[in-house]
Order: structure tokens, then sequence, then C-alpha cells
């Protein structure tokens, strides 16, 4: 999961900046929520450090002011210190003061961003939510990626297995079987007792109401039919809702262009 941290001195700014990023979380352009949280919202730029030193593999996303009142360090302190301190980071600026700007290269530490406050309320909240987004995809592209996904089920009472949420295709209700799921994948079929409405994983995407899919491992989608297929000979398939076809074709256009 992606932490992000946010270091405003101005109270007002850091509940604006705090409201911004955890709505960006819930509605973004994907067709579901970011794997993302919002783990330390401050004015003290010790606590930033503190808290990187002590999750140094934590991938960290740092939205943060320059100028900090009666500190001794600035935003671009404390970022070049996470730069040494932590596995993954990505930084953005958000300053009132576009004369530091030379500052944060050399300094090297490489923000993704430098949104001018100066601009306006308007212009800051598109151009952040827009380099949030940026993050995330960097996110996902070179952290999240290092490591497999696993998705977990009990197939009976006090036991559990996980399985690469990349083998799955698939879940979805029994037909007639109250409680009972199926995880259709690559080398996978599997029926345990659950609920859907149980699961959860930003991973997985709903396109009916009976049904989760692995929207990765989507390899066509036939909307007339209204059928998700994650095979090329088309053996394969689910049903999508009409309701959803909408955000199938959303999230395959958007996963297209990446």
């Amino acid at each position: 999961m992606l932490r992000a941290i946010i270091l405003e001195d101005d109270q007002f700014q850091r509940g604006f900046f705090e409201q911004l990023v955890t709505n960006r979380i819930m509605i973004n352009p994907s067709p579901h929520h970011y794997d993302m949280e919002v783990a330390l919202v401050t004015g003290q730029g010790q606590a930033v450090i503190d808290y990187a030193a002590a999750h140094p593999q934590e991938p960290l996303l740092l939205i943060t002011d320059i100028e900090l009142t009666d500190q001794e360090m600035t935003g671009i302190d404390v970022a070049a210190k996470l730069r040494q301190t932590s596995a993954f980071a990505t930084i953005i600026f958000v300053s009132s003061y576009p004369e530091y700007l030379p500052l944060t290269i050399s300094r090297q530490v490489e923000p993704l961003d430098f949104i001018y406050k100066g601009a306006g309320a308007e212009e800051v909240t598109e151009k952040l939510r827009a380099a949030i987004d940026v993050a995330y995809q960097r996110y996902q592209k070179g952290f999240a990626a290092r490591a497999p996904q696993l998705f977990t089920y009990s197939p009976m009472p006090g036991i559990l297995r996980q399985v690469e949420l990349s083998r799955i295709y698939y879940i979805r209700s029994v037909k007639d079987q109250r409680r009972q799921l199926q995880i259709v994948g690559q080398g996978l079929n599997v029926v345990y007792r659950g609920e859907l409405s149980k699961i959860d994983s930003p991973a997985l995407l709903r396109v009916d109401r009976s049904v989760l899919v692995n929207p990765q491992a989507i390899d066509h989608f036939d909307a007339q039919q209204r059928r998700l297929y994650f095979d090329s000979a088309g053996t394969i398939f689910c049903p999508c809702s009409v309701r959803k076809v909408a955000v199938v074709k959303q999230y395959l256009q958007t996963h297209a262009q990446q």
C-alpha cells in the first residue's frame, strides 16, 4: 500500500490537502479505489523523518510545503532525508515561493512536481490530483509489481490458503448454493465457503452482482453479449451486468493507454 504523508504548517491548508488526497483515493480515473492511505498529516518536519525511519520499506508519497514556520529544517531538508532512508519515496512540493524550485533540483531530491500555491485553489487542486495519479502509477509499476499480490481464502474452518492474484480470472457466487464461492483461474477451480460481499480487495472489480473479476486478467470484452473473456479462444468467460458495461469499458480504455 502507498502511504501518503502531508507536511504543511498551515492548519487550514493541511486539512485541505488531507481531504483532497482522501477523495482522490476513493474517486479517480481507475474503476476502483487506490491501494493507498493517508498515513500522517503533520506540520512538523521531524515527525515525517521519524515516520520514514520507522517504516523504511514502506512506499511513501510526501506532499510538502517548503517553508516550515519556526523550524530549522525546510520541506526540502525533509525530502532529502526521505531519499536517504526510504526504499521508495515520491515527492510533491506545494509552495508559495517559486524561487525555491531550482533548490529542489540542486539538492537532488528529484520531485515529481512543484505546485505553486499562488496559482489559486482550483489550479492547485487540479495539478495535485494529476500528480497523485502519476505517483500512484509509479508505485504500481515500480514497487507493487516487485512482489506478487496474494489472495487469501479458507477452504475449511481453521485453514487458510493463499494464491497469487495474477492467477485468478474471477470469483463468483455458486448458483443455488448459499455462501459458496468459486475461484476460477490459471490452474484454479476452487469452491469454498464465503461471501462475495466480504471480499475486500481493491485489485478485484465487481462486474455483476455475483461476480468479481481480476481486471488485469481480461483478454477481451464483448459489450453486446456482456461477456468478459479471459482467453483469446473465448472458452473462459463470465457475465457482466448492464450497469457495469461502462465501468469495464473505461477500465480497458485506461489500461490500454498505460
